[in-house]
């Protein structure tokens, strides 16, 4: 009989409902180089389909630093997020946008605001093939103006090889490469 009502109970407790909602919270101390110290909390809160993480950080003199973050997942190949800063002077940024998955990398677009007052929007496409990378990405200012950011990666064995073109808004373009071996 009594393992009959153990098996039951817990035939019952499995067929509970999990908590779809997980949260984790940490805290603690910091210290820097310039001799600033102070205390830090974020707490992370995951559910179906999003994620959000809140974190601060208060400094000796009582001023607080915030920085939130979320991910939502609107589709199957594809979410929203958004980001937001204040420091610990008051000056604060803000990032939101949307990620596409596409067949061989993604597509990521959204809007900003700095610390500086400035703003505006911005797209990133990345693509991977066999052996190569590309990623191509461009930002236009609340003027209108434009910059852009190409850069190409191949793989040839433990050889990465990488070139990367810079245009400026003034139509400018800095071309820079580079490679690195990884010996194993």
């Amino acid at each position: 009989m009594r393992s009959t009502i153990a098996v039951l109970a817990i035939t019952i407790l499995i067929g509970l409902p999990v908590s779809a909602q997980r949260t984790r919270s940490q805290s603690g101390t910091w210290t820097n180089s310039r001799g600033n110290s102070g205390s830090w909390n974020r707490q992370a809160t995951r559910q179906q389909g999003s994620k959000t993480v809140n974190a601060a950080a208060t400094d000796s003199q009582g001023r607080t630093a915030t920085h939130n973050r979320s991910l939502t997942r609107t589709g199957e190949n594809s979410a929203d997020f958004s980001r937001s800063s204040t420091g610990f002077g008051g000056r604060s940024s803000n990032t939101t946008g949307t990620v596409m998955r596409t067949e061989n990398g993604r597509n990521v677009s959204g809007s900003y605001s700095n610390r500086n007052g400035k703003s505006g929007d911005f797209n990133k496409s990345v693509e991977r093939s066999e052996g190569q990378k590309t990623v191509n990405s461009s930002m236009t200012n609340q003027n209108g103006q434009t910059a852009t950011r190409s850069s190409i990666y191949t793989r040839d064995g433990n050889t990465v090889n990488g070139t990367t073109t810079v245009t400026g808004p003034n139509g400018k373009s800095k071309t820079r490469t580079g490679s690195a071996t990884v010996n194993p």
